[in-house]
């Protein structure tokens, strides 16, 4: 397994690990964003729809339960559990305009036009916007209610920075490959596949 891939699933198991404790321990979930909490789990959920018919490994696929589980039941502790102490005054990003965006690209610039391939493609854009509520809900504020959402915040951006370094490594190897032989084979050949992601297997 790529060290890199390991430390971006580590470091965001810490994440989830440190927002589910500060929320359980404390009994309130005020700081923290529902709706930047809802579209992370809306991400693995449409990402990992390939438990259902792939199996890659035991560890790919504990963690995909892992990360679905712990985003479905941070959720839950937000929205129902802890609800009264839900801050949605402040957290009124219009999430519409990120999912409209996503799922465009999704439909537009996927590897192959199947709904798996539609939803994952989805997930990989929405995954890199889906802080943002968080970051509009701690500007209103003023500041981060505490260390642990401050450090959950930070955390959580680790693995999306982490996976997508390794992913442009692999990336520029690729299209350097593929527009070498579209040279040598077809000098007016299409350049869209220069806009289509790469998929990868994701933990």
């Amino acid at each position: 397994m790529n060290i890199f891939r390991l430390c971006g699933d580590l470091s965001h198991l810490v994440a989830i690990v440190i927002l589910l404790l500060k929320i359980w321990k404390t009994r309130s979930c005020a700081g923290i964003s529902g709706k930047s909490q809802a579209l992370f789990a809306l991400v693995f959920c449409t990402r990992y729809l390939d438990l259902f018919f792939s199996f890659v490994s035991l560890y790919n696929t504990s963690m995909k339960i892992i990360y679905i589980a712990c985003s479905i039941g941070t959720c839950y502790l937000i929205f129902m559990k802890f609800k009264p102490t839900y801050d949605s005054n402040h957290d009124s990003f219009r999430v519409e305009f990120l999912l409209g965006p996503c799922v465009i690209l999704g439909l537009v610039l996927n590897h192959s036009f199947t709904v798996t391939e539609i939803l994952w493609t989805f997930s990989i854009y929405l995954e890199a916007v889906a802080i943002l509520p968080q970051l509009f809900m701690m500007s209103k504020t003023g500041e981060a209610e505490n260390d642990y959402q401050s450090l959950s915040v930070h955390v959580g951006c680790i693995p999306w920075i982490v996976h997508s370094q390794l992913d442009l490594q692999i990336q520029h190897r690729i299209l350097h490959r593929s527009y070498c032989r579209d040279c040598r084979n077809c000098p007016n050949g299409s350049v869209h596949r220069f806009l289509l992601p790469l998929r990868y297997e994701s933990s």
